[in-house]
């Protein structure tokens, strides 16, 4: 399997999610491990764990999964979600595979991390407009 990122961005209801399952699924078929997580669940869950003091533990369960699967990116915004989802993919970057799907256009995402240069790290992966 390659180390590749894929961001799948576009309106809603234009099969972002159903792509990125589909291929989920076809990993799950191929015994990767995968997981997949709405971008509001897995950003709350990061919250809930750096304030019980074990953020370092729950992202060390990230480096286990071939596959993450994060959907809908952008549509939940939080104070912390700059940091943790950008500690999140940087453990992942050229070891695992991730796949983000989003509504949010490039041009909009500095409006969600609030930072030119982290957004540009983050979008810098294989990219599908729909």
């Amino acid at each position: 399997m390659e180390r590749r990122n894929v961001i799948l961005i576009g309106n809603s209801g234009t099969g972002k999610t159903h792509v990125a399952i589909a291929i989920g699924i076809l990993a799950c078929e191929q015994n990767y491990r995968v997981s997949f997580r709405t971008a509001a669940g897995l950003i709350n869950e990061m919250v809930e764990a750096r304030n019980e003091n074990r953020l370092s533990l729950y992202l060390r369960q990230f480096k286990k999964i071939d596959l993450l699967i994060l959907d809908e990116l952008g549509t939940s915004h939080s104070t912390l979600m700059e940091q943790t989802v950008f500690q999140l993919l940087a453990t992942r970057y050229e070891t695992m595979s991730t796949i983000i799907t989003s509504n949010l256009g490039f041009s909009d995402w500095v409006k969600v991390f609030h930072d030119r240069a982290l957004t540009a790290a983050i979008s810098r992966s294989d990219t599908t407009t729909q």
